[in-house]
């Protein structure tokens, strides 16, 4: 095992995942400023990345010597380390497992937040349509801190327009 071709790929990954958490905040900004280019945009920088984080993993396993079509299991890291003999070596890997670890769940919680943020704003959006369609008070459904209908009822802001006309001969 080449433990330096490892830590070479696994600082790229590394950088990778850190440019994420990057476009993450972005995302998060542009959600709540509601610029949607902005955040079309950044969804699009983030699906790059994502595919870059999956070519990165692709080149640790063909350093780790794994044939995935044979190996269906990828060792972990921690593994890795244990089996390492430099004491160096061992000290660089767990220092990249550790940042990439916490990297992954920043990303991860942020992510979340991300998606609560965007689905309150389509909470503001719907009860803003509902404003603007003149539905009654009683129609305007209210979210809780989830982001969530608080009551059993379909969004009146995206029913269809025609279920409330009236015809009359």
């Amino acid at each position: 095992m080449d433990y330096n071709r490892l830590i070479m790929s696994l600082q790229k990954e590394l950088d990778c995942q850190k440019k994420l958490l990057d476009t993450v905040l972005k995302e998060r900004e542009a959600v709540i400023l509601l610029d949607q280019d902005k955040a079309y945009a950044i969804a699009q920088e983030k699906e790059d990345l994502l595919d870059n984080a999956r070519a990165l993993q692709d080149k640790r396993i063909q350093v780790l010597g794994i044939d995935p079509a044979i190996t269906k299991e990828i060792p972990k890291l921690e593994a890795l380390i244990n089996q390492c003999s430099s004491p160096h070596l061992r000290k660089e890997l767990t220092k990249l497992r550790n940042e990439l670890k916490e990297i992954a769940q920043a990303v991860y919680a942020m992510n979340a937040h991300n998606a609560i943020l965007v689905r309150q704003s389509l909470g503001i959006v719907s009860a803003t349509l509902s404003i603007l369609r003149s539905t009654s008070e009683a129609e305007v459904p209210t979210y809780g801190y989830n982001a969530k209908l608080t009551r059993d009822s379909q969004d009146p802001a995206f029913a269809p327009r025609n279920k409330t006309l009236v015809r009359s001969a």
